[in-house]
């Protein structure tokens, strides 16, 4: 079920006349009091690997909402696991690796 509601309803937020500029949807699922997974549709680009500023405001959300205690969560994406740190206060640190994808120019150069 959950699969088939992030694929059919997630490109329908984006361009829902509530979002003018369209909006990024993240989809979750706490797994535990420090695990939780997550499914990311970008504005403009559709589902993507993983986001940072998404693992973020999910562990931030999850702590509010009490569904989190934990000051160190795990969130779990496609393209593998974040670890983001808040104490509920003050700053929110993220933890993971980053890897090279993609390498681009723009404007991109003509070859003749």
């Amino acid at each position: 079920q959950w699969e088939r509601d992030f694929a059919l309803l997630s490109p329908a937020i984006e361009v829902h006349p509530a979002y003018p500029e369209r909006t990024s949807v993240l989809w979750t699922d706490v797994i535990g009091p420090d695990r939780i997974a997550v499914r990311i549709w970008e504005r403009g680009v559709g589902e993507t690997l993983g986001c940072g500023t998404g693992a973020c405001a999910v562990a931030a959300a999850a702590r509010l909402a009490g569904f989190s205690v934990d000051s160190r969560v795990e969130v779990v994406s496609r393209g593998g696991s974040l670890y983001v740190e808040w104490d509920g206060e003050g700053e929110i640190f993220l933890i993971g690796p980053a890897r090279f994808v993609f390498k681009g120019e723009w404007p991109p150069t003509s070859k003749s």
